[in-house]
């Protein structure tokens, strides 16, 4: 796969292609689908046009909260097949293009087809509309993707990560919620009462709401259960960030400094404080155990 990534005037592209437009934050089913429907066609290259950062971070200037990294995109579009990934920098000069100007852009990309949903919007305050594309291009029209939970979206798919909902969010990605990050230095507090935890910097992205969850730690090539706290742990922190903390079962490396990857596979309880660390430990041995005897031991 092709990665093209900076301002809108320096990607270039030679060949002819079939694109979807959008944000593909998560890469979900809905996404999903319409990666398939573009590699249906025979006669260009499938191809997928995102933004960074997100226009909604770029309209708020607020520290955006992503469902998936650029890296996460990347290797997932790959593996799916796709030829050429646009990231295309959401700017002051870009969010003004004028439709007309948004449709020379994709003209220069020889851009012969796009998919798209019905309520695709571009160009200056979104005021491009698809029947304005339909006048260069052959557009294919897709319905919303809809499973048992409604419309598959990442908007939905938020508001599930808030509830702590990481099961339904799984089902909705048709993959486990996941987050890499690196390891960093804490308190070291669980060490003195045998749950070493390993304290993860997850940058930019979404994380579930506060609470203890069964997880599935990936390092080095390989897979170990775990428990991971996300939250202000309140019996031993005394700061205001959200940390996340993962305690990996049967594991005794150093990983200071090395990149990890949590797949979050369900919410056991939520967050509470304790009176004393000897509480807390005695309600760590029960989360422990009802992982083990839940999700491990049914295997």
């Amino acid at each position: 796969m092709t990665v093209l990534k900076g301002k809108y005037k320096n990607i270039n592209n030679n060949s002819k292609i079939t694109i979807c437009i959008g944000n593909f934050d998560g890469i979900h089913l809905g996404h999903q689908k319409l990666i398939k429907i573009i590699k249906s066609y025979k006669d260009s290259d499938p191809s997928i046009m995102t933004f960074h950062p997100h226009p909604k971070a770029f309209f708020k200037n607020e520290d955006f909260k992503y469902l998936s990294s650029q890296k996460d995109n990347e290797k997932i579009l790959s593996e799916q097949g796709i030829h050429n990934f646009f990231i295309i920098n959401f700017d002051n000069e870009f969010s003004k293009l004028s439709v007309n100007e948004f449709i020379s852009f994709l003209k220069s990309l020889n851009v012969v087809r796009v998919v798209s949903g019905k309520d695709t919007k571009f160009g200056y305050r979104a005021s491009g509309k698809l029947s304005d594309l339909k006048e260069h291009f052959e557009i294919i029209e897709v319905e919303d993707y809809k499973e048992k939970y409604g419309k598959v979206s990442s908007t939905l798919i938020r508001e599930e990560l808030a509830n702590g909902n990481v099961k339904k969010v799984s089902s909705l990605l048709g993959r486990n919620y996941s987050i890499e990050g690196i390891v960093e230095h804490g308190l070291k507090i669980g060490n003195k009462i045998g749950y070493k935890t390993a304290n993860v910097d997850y940058g930019n992205y979404k994380i579930p709401k506060n609470g203890v969850y069964y997880v599935k730690v990936f390092y080095n090539k390989k897979f170990y259960d775990g428990m991971c706290n996300v939250g202000y742990n309140p019996t031993i922190n005394s700061n205001n960030k959200i940390k996340l903390e993962v305690n990996i079962f049967d594991f005794n490396k150093d990983i200071y400094n090395q990149s990890i990857r949590i797949y979050f596979i369900e919410h056991i309880r939520n967050e509470h404080k304790f009176e004393n660390l000897e509480e807390l430990k005695e309600q760590l041995n029960h989360d422990k155990k009802t992982i083990i005897d839940r999700y491990i031991n049914m295997v």
